[in-house]
């Protein structure tokens, strides 16, 4: 009898990967499964990566906590330059993980990486001519944001995450697109991993930059699979962020920007955040003007006046006007 037991609790669990793989391979199926099979239900980890733009942070974390399982932040109190955060970033999480909105925190203190282990954070299929020749040839401060980026995604596998999507403190996203997008993925898992547009806000949360850019996406929620993790430069089917890509996906769905964009609060910051930014963010290299000056030409600048002074060459190029829109993420106006 127990012998029977045994065979017949095989047979479910063969029966059980079966349909899995099923699914997998005839996704249009999934709409019934989904409805039907818990094993297909996603476990949402948000990980956000923070030094500075802390003023931001309560408010994106409530775009997202309602469909978040599990949201952490792995912050910094030097910046990858050596500059120290502000007075009140630790309490401010602190405050945020008692009130809920965080479920858990994780301190990193940016280092420099050696040969071998950078060789282990830059993509084998990297385009070397990108990166300066070889792994010596990238800067700390990337390595340091993928490290970032790592241990949030870790922290979220441990905690019995399905799914990861990693957030900067200036991102946004709609409420009822990212729950339609979460059940889109679970209908459609033959999407592992996915990817969005995003619309951009400039000095106030009520003033967004036109026209919108059909060229730049943001790696979305991807399947957490055991081995996965973020490294450099791997290789990605749309133009992204090289520190934001994960490794051990198949297959991409870009969302139509109808269904889902990220609302990207870039330059909406207090003076004092605005100038942290333009001195520790780590692409700065690619801006035109210093830290001073910069500020400076954004808190001269008003909307619906041009040139607008985005501080990036491409984008001082492409974005050409502006336009009133409602702070429905209710940020605050910080200047």
């Amino acid at each position: 009898e127990q012998g029977a037991v045994y065979l017949i609790s095989f047979f479910l669990l063969q029966s059980l990967v079966s349909f899995r793989f099923f699914f997998f391979l005839f996704p249009s199926c999934a709409s019934f499964a989904a409805h039907h099979h818990a094993f297909l239900a996603m476990r949402l980890g948000v990980g956000y990566n923070v030094y500075d733009g802390e003023e931001l942070l309560e408010s994106s974390i409530n775009s997202i906590r309602g469909e978040a399982a599990w949201v952490v932040v792995v912050y910094q109190t030097v910046s990858n330059f050596g500059a120290p955060c502000n007075d009140t970033l630790v309490d401010l999480l602190n405050k945020l993980k008692e009130q809920g909105l965080v479920d858990e925190l994780c301190c990193y203190t940016p280092k420099e990486y050696n040969t071998e282990e950078r060789r282990s954070m830059v993509s084998k299929h990297a385009n070397m001519a990108l990166l300066g020749g070889s792994v010596s040839g990238v800067a700390s401060q990337y390595l340091c944001e993928v490290a970032k980026r790592n241990k949030a995604l870790d922290l979220c596998r441990s905690a019995g995450c399905t799914h990861f999507l990693s957030m900067d403190t200036d991102e946004y996203y709609d409420t009822q697109q990212l729950r339609s997008s979460m059940h889109f993925m679970e209908e459609n898992p033959i999407y592992d991993t996915t990817a969005c547009l995003m619309r951009y806000y400039f000095k106030h949360p009520t003033c967004e930059l036109l026209p919108l850019d059909n060229r730049s996406y943001v790696p979305f929620i991807f399947r957490i699979h055991p081995s996965s993790f973020f490294e450099i430069a791997h290789p990605y089917p749309v133009e992204v962020d090289p520190t934001r890509v994960a490794t051990h996906t198949r297959r991409l769905y870009t969302f139509p920007s109808a269904d889902l964009v990220m609302h990207h609060m870039s330059f909406v910051r207090t003076p004092r955040g605005l100038l942290s930014k333009f001195t520790n963010v780590s692409n700065k290299a690619n801006y035109s003007q210093a830290p001073d000056a910069a500020v400076a030409a954004i808190l001269a600048w008003q909307p619906h006046t041009t040139p607008i002074p985005h501080p990036h060459p491409y984008f001082a190029q492409h974005f050409t006007s502006s336009r009133v829109v409602s702070n429905k993420f209710e940020v605050p106006v910080l200047i």
